[in-house]
């Protein structure tokens, strides 16, 4: 399976319910990296326990809800993501791995529509 189907079927998982196919790929050593034009809590969390709780303290209001991808593109190690939330609108991200495990994520905000 290739990195960019991994992404695919962890957000199918997640659009379920199911936030353990994330967990699963976590490396022992995942960052999050969140700019402050992304969230009030920002700043690089480190660790799967660190990521679980900014995901939980974060996007708790948005449970329940569909993350549908809307693209995505695997570039080497790197998946570039747009996600469309029915709630929030679009959103972009790069996950990269290491040994097919999520090494990072960076959140880089709403899609620009210029």
């Amino acid at each position: 399976m290739s990195l960019r189907e991994e992404v695919e079927r962890c957000y199918d998982a997640l659009s379920r319910g199911d936030p353990n196919a994330f967990r699963d790929l976590y490396h022992p050593e995942i960052e999050l990296f969140v700019p402050a034009w992304v969230s009030n809590e920002h700043g690089i969390f480190r660790g799967a326990d660190a990521v679980d709780r900014w995901y939980a303290d974060n996007l708790a209001e948005w449970s329940g809800q569909r993350w549908d991808l809307v693209e995505t593109h695997e570039n080497g190690p790197n998946v570039v993501f747009v996600l469309h939330f029915e709630r929030a609108g679009r959103f972009v991200g790069v996950m990269s791995f290491v040994e097919g495990r999520i090494v990072s994520i960076v959140h880089l905000g709403e899609e620009s529509s210029t």
